[in-house]
């Protein structure tokens, strides 16, 4: 068993909070991790003091409440909690107690003086109270202590928020039950006292009510968006190239992609302002003050420009950056890897043959001039690609004297022994 169990609802600011505890301690949470995979369990939640409190009942007591409405109920329950101003909060505290089976309900009993003294007839099994006693009865159940609390900066502010919550739970009552609300001291509910007498029996439709848990589809008040998902950091993660770090009791820890993973295809989706940019920046900075390479495309030139703002000191000189708007461009030759008997071996060990280079160079030429290109143009183009990448310092700007010079032509033929 459980034991005792308090779920509590605190919201300030517009916002809810969920809290659990138990008199099982590590057993509540290992319940928790089981129904909700993924989830964890943290310790040490804020709780403050509130300067007003009621304790709820229904009556009569152990009636069944009207929970078709589930859904409806949870919803005006997280509305009342969403007007909370800066400074203000609202609490909503179910203590659960002592678990009831399922039994048979053969007579509804007697609420009240005047049932019980039989001057008015008590209700039968057939009544629309006696099936709603009926059916709770007939199910799991457990004894409940409701109390609510308000923290404010004035009594009228602090009654106004309480009415609007004690409102937004009345949806409950049904046919014949009624919520009721007395003034409580503020100490029972700061310290989760035992109630004297329990004032509920409720079954999990009508706990969920209660705690305004959040059930139901679309957006709920009080409570942040569903998407994008908050998870949980995984035990086994890489650290040093981090790009993000956690949240709630996992502040400050780092989430990050290994350099062995990077390996692989990463593809980051969201939609604008979600963070893409920003995680892709703290990667290819954590690569630069590792003394890694780092290749950025960005036609916006925005992420380039927050990059460039903060690469270190010590890596400044290893900066290149391609801008095709620059009055003074950095020069890419397409045939500086080749590898040719005449030029001296790379330093890494690569390195094309003339023909392979010349052949990419020549596929993005007839991708570009698709229009006017022809086989005469392929083979004039193959034959003069094929020359200047056999030729150690040559370059495409050396193309157009190459076709046009015969002396300079006969010189490179000559030259690279073709």
């Amino acid at each position: 068993s459980l034991g005792r169990v308090v779920l509590e609802l605190r919201a300030s600011s517009g916002q809810a909070a969920w809290a659990v505890g138990s008199s099982a301690g590590e057993r509540l949470a290992r319940v928790v991790r089981e129904l909700v995979p993924g989830c964890r369990v943290s310790r040490g939640v804020s709780r403050r003091a509130v300067d007003q409190a009621v304790v709820v009942s229904a009556r009569p007591a152990g009636a069944g409440l009207a929970t078709e409405r589930l859904a409806a109920v949870v919803r005006a329950v997280l509305a009342a909690l969403a007007v909370t101003a800066e400074g203000e909060e609202l609490v909503v505290q179910l203590q659960l107690g002592r678990r009831f089976s399922p039994e048979a309900c053969g007579r509804v009993e007697p609420q009240g003086w005047l049932e019980l003294l039989g001057l008015v007839p008590s209700p039968s099994v057939t009544s629309e109270r006696g099936r709603r006693l009926k059916a709770q009865v007939g199910r799991h159940r457990a004894a409940a202590s409701l109390r609510l609390g308000v923290r404010a900066a004035s009594p009228l502010r602090q009654r106004t928020l309480l009415q609007g919550l004690l409102g937004a739970l009345r949806l409950v009552e049904g046919p014949g039950v009624r919520l009721r609300a007395r003034t409580e001291h503020p100490a029972r509910l700061d310290a989760v006292r035992r109630p004297w007498r329990v004032g509920l029996e409720l079954g999990a439709g009508e706990i969920v009510a209660m705690a305004g848990w959040p059930v139901g589809e679309g957006a709920l008040p009080a409570t942040p968006s569903a998407h994008p998902r908050v998870l949980p950091l995984p035990q086994a993660r890489e650290t040093q190239r981090a790009f993000a770090t956690g949240v709630a009791d996992q502040s400050g820890e780092r989430l990050g992609i290994s350099i062995s993973d990077a390996l692989y295809h990463t593809v980051l989706l969201g939609p604008t302002g979600a963070g893409k940019s920003t995680a892709l920046a703290h990667l290819a900075l954590a690569d630069i003050h590792a003394g890694r390479g780092v290749l950025l495309i960005d036609p916006k030139t925005d992420l380039v420009a927050d990059i460039l703002a903060r690469i270190p000191e010590q890596r400044r000189d290893d900066v290149v950056v391609i801008d095709p708007t620059n009055p003074c461009p950095v020069g890419i030759n397409p045939l500086a890897r080749t590898q040719t008997a005449r030029s001296a071996p790379s330093p890494s060990g690569g390195g094309a043959s003339p023909e392979l280079v010349a052949d990419t160079v020549l596929a993005t030429f007839k991708g570009v001039f698709a229009e006017s290109w022809g086989v005469r143009v392929e083979q004039v183009l193959s034959a003069a690609l094929v020359t200047l990448a056999r030729t150690p310092g040559a370059t495409l700007v050396d193309l157009p004297l190459l076709l046009t010079n015969p002396a300079y032509r006969q010189r490179l033929i000559a030259a690279s022994g073709a």
